[in-house]
């Protein structure tokens, strides 16, 4: 992260947080608003902005959360604009969700990411913020602009709930 640091508000610095969050980011906000061309637009936008408030980034090993707050603020702004948000199930096959480490998408299952579509706002949130992209509680509660125990227990609940409509939604 030494890159921001150098170049202190300049295009190089977001490059830098493009390289290194770029991919998170997106697959952060594809799992929140299930279009994948939305999901490019809305990732433009979260970089636009970082570009616009770097000097707000004091601290480059809080890159990720900080550009994960904005992310959810870009998604919340967006959802608030089309006052829609209607899930439908994704479509597998190349512009399905994107794949995650060793594990795709059809791996995993299209019911999951149906089930996800399907459950509330917040729980979506923090099921992707630690369960998909792995970020530990502490950041994710700076993204969430809750308190870390907070955070602990939306993140059980929402697993909870998770756990209750996969097993409605059946095998």
């Amino acid at each position: 992260m030494g890159h921001v640091q150098e170049a202190s508000g300049h295009g190089s610095s977001v490059d830098a947080l493009v390289r290194d969050h770029g991919v998170a980011v997106f697959r952060y906000i594809f799992g929140m608003v299930g279009d994948r061309t939305v999901a490019e637009d809305l990732t433009q936008d979260v970089f636009l902005r970082a570009h616009e408030r770097l000097a707000q980034l004091r601290d480059t090993e809080r890159a990720a959360g900080w550009l994960f707050a904005i992310a959810a603020n870009v998604v919340r702004t967006h959802g608030r604009r089309e006052r829609r948000w209607q899930w439908l199930p994704w479509e597998s096959g190349p512009s399905g969700p994107p794949a995650r480490g060793p594990a795709s998408a059809e791996e995993v299952g299209a019911e999951v990411w149906e089930v996800l579509g399907r459950i509330a706002e917040d729980d979506r949130h923090v099921l992707l913020l630690i369960g998909y992209l792995g970020l530990p509680a502490s950041e994710a509660a700076e993204v969430l602009g809750i308190t870390v125990a907070a955070t602990s227990k939306r993140w059980q609940r929402a697993c909870e709930r998770f756990r209750t409509s996969m097993e409605a939604h059946g095998p």
